[in-house]
């Protein structure tokens, strides 16, 4: 059963608001990969709300909701001051441009190890999607923008992200052996 953060969600409601909306004292690009790097850099300064995807836009906005206009608001600022391209000149191939969720990759890779069968816990989808969901709503979000067979985030700082996910998956595997929802 596949999770989502409902937190991508309010980001890219709030962003395609501004997007439509420009303040009249910035000056921002909304090319793919400015854009891209704008959802990026809001969605690491938010709280992360991972639910499954059944439930995906059930995070109660007006609780957050000035927390993701001034996460936005700071990413617009930050990369209209600094884009990743020369300014006026956008990237032409815009194809490869992805937002990657770090966190959420490596989990995912993670949790049926963590979780096979024989572990103390169940390893049924359910049970494995909450334990996913659980322990990334404890941890910091890994957001970055892969374009041009570059990622965001180096190797060596992948497996410091395993370790810590990993920790994290066996903490949430404990909770979900004690409270399953099957």
């Amino acid at each position: 059963m596949p999770i989502k953060n409902d937190m991508e969600f309010h980001v890219r409601s709030e962003a395609q608001r501004r997007r439509e909306r420009p303040a009249k004292d910035l000056d921002a690009c909304w090319c793919a990969l400015c854009e891209t790097d704008i959802l990026a850099f809001a969605l690491n300064r938010l709280p992360p709300r991972y639910c499954h995807e059944r439930n995906f836009g059930c995070t109660n906005l007006q609780e957050l909701g000035e927390d993701v206009r001034s996460a936005v608001n700071q990413a617009l600022l930050k990369v209209s001051r600094r884009p990743k391209h020369r300014p006026g000149r956008p990237p032409l191939d815009t194809d490869d441009i992805r937002l990657d969720n770090f966190a959420q990759k490596i989990g995912s890779s993670l949790v049926g190890t963590i979780m096979s069968p024989g572990s103390a816990a169940c390893a049924c989808d359910q049970c494995q999607a909450d334990a996913l969901a659980y322990a990334l709503n404890r941890y910091p979000p890994k957001y970055g923008v892969s374009y041009g067979g570059r990622e965001s985030y180096q190797a060596n700082y992948e497996d410091f992200i395993r370790h810590e996910i990993g920790q994290a998956l066996v903490q949430a595997m404990a909770v979900v052996r004690e409270h399953p929802h099957h």
